[in-house]
């Protein structure tokens, strides 16, 4: 694949985002499998970007590729850098801080939309892989989702 400058990505997610009102998210989280967290929504409104946008941003952000150190670099360190990169280098809040305390566990929930259908999608940033098994670290039955 070509790499992929900042640049590039800014303008691929300016046409592709869309603000959504603070009530959406509010459904989206009672209608997702994170429901059971405690939704700590901090803006009135977000951007969400499509499914493959988010991809291209987890390629470039390299969140995945920090060497993991127990403590100084696990799950909550790599779940917050990757919503400070988000928010840094794209300006899109559609991000969010899960911790997980029924799974022992820190990962992240995006704001995606396919069609005018919006959804929460569970990341793992260690290794930006989709989380569709909502059991073991990401069993959500208590815990928080800050977005």
């Amino acid at each position: 694949m070509a790499k992929l400058y900042l640049k590039d990505l800014r303008k691929t997610v300016r046409k592709a985002k869309r603000t959504v009102s603070h009530a959406d998210v509010v459904q989206v989280h009672t209608a997702s499998g994170l429901s059971n967290l405690q939704f700590v929504p901090l803006d009135t409104s977000y951007v969400a970007l499509p499914a493959e946008i988010w991809e291209l941003f987890l390629e470039y952000s390299g969140v995945d590729r920090i060497k993991y150190k127990s403590d100084t670099m696990d799950c909550d360190d790599f779940a917050q850098i990757l919503c400070g990169e988000c928010k840094r280098k794209l300006h899109v809040n559609g991000i969010g801080l899960v911790v997980d305390f029924s799974g022992g566990h820190a990962y992240n929930a995006l704001l995606a939309y396919e069609g005018s259908e919006l959804s929460l999608l569970t990341i793992e940033p260690q290794n930006d892989k989709i989380i569709i098994n909502r059991s073991g670290m990401y069993a959500a039955q208590q815990g928080f989702l800050l977005l």
